[in-house]
């Protein structure tokens, strides 16, 4: 069990982020000064909880996905909603073949 804070405020103009800056590895604290905040492309920033090695994959994975989408129009960005419902449908996916990953993730953006 890993412990780790992410807050996120929704105001007028968009969204304020904010999380503590230490790594978990294996439910033991590994890192101190972890930026737990990524920026994804200039529409969504993603913020996670939880297990440091996870979330690597989890950014590999967004970023290939995003590579992905570009190749087929350079123009075009994943956007938060997509972005979420992509690591919902990943997230279940895991979940149901009993091999979860151990991250909560905040998606956030324009």
């Amino acid at each position: 069990m890993t412990a780790s804070s992410v807050y996120a405020i929704c105001y007028m103009d968009g969204v304020m982020l904010a999380c503590d800056s230490g790594a978990f590895q294996g439910g033991t604290s590994r890192y101190k000064g972890v930026n737990r905040l990524y920026r994804l492309n200039s529409r969504c920033v993603l913020a996670f909880s939880g297990d440091w090695a996870d979330f690597q994959f989890i950014q590999n994975l967004v970023e290939r996905r995003q590579i992905k989408l570009q190749h087929a129009d350079p123009d075009l960005e994943m956007t938060p909603k997509m972005v979420q419902s992509y690591l919902c449908m990943f997230f279940y996916s895991r979940r149901s073949k009993l091999d979860p990953l151990w991250d909560t993730i905040v998606v956030a953006g324009r």
